[in-house]
């Protein structure tokens, strides 16, 4: 099943994706994908609740809400994902979320995948207003 989220603020945007891998984290590996720094795109494959290797006893995200630590399962090592870029995630089962805010389109290098998501972000926005006009909302 496909999902596609507009959130409102990149706060709703933080929450929704925590909940989300919250909801669906079922001990299995998990995919994400998310624009970095660069704009270019990366893709983990992830699993939360991993404890092995860790040094200290203090995470290094904790204050940092825009960021939750998974275990990238192809590195093999712990990452950061910053949760204000996630652009995708897929869990098993086949229940895939797609976020189509601007904010993280306009931070996309490949113009082929920032112009059509951009797009999609306008006309679900469009069609939000749409909708909440003609119910008074």
């Amino acid at each position: 099943m496909n999902q596609l989220i507009l959130p409102a603020t990149l706060l709703e945007k933080q929450a929704r994706v925590r909940e989300l891998i919250a909801q669906h984290d079922n001990g299995k590996q998990f995919t994400v994908v998310n624009v970095k720094a660069d704009g270019t795109l990366r893709e983990y494959r992830a699993m939360t609740g991993v404890n092995a290797g860790l040094k200290g006893n203090k995470s290094t995200t904790a204050d940092k809400p825009n960021l939750i630590t998974v275990f990238d399962t192809v590195a093999d090592e712990y990452r950061a994902i910053n949760l204000d870029t996630v652009l995708f995630l897929s869990f098993p089962g086949k229940r895939e979320f797609i976020f189509i805010d601007e904010s993280t389109a306009g931070k996309i290098k490949d113009k082929g995948v920032a112009l059509p998501l951009a797009t999609a972000a306008q006309i679900a926005q469009t069609a939000a207003n749409v909708i909440k006009k003609s119910l008074d909302i």
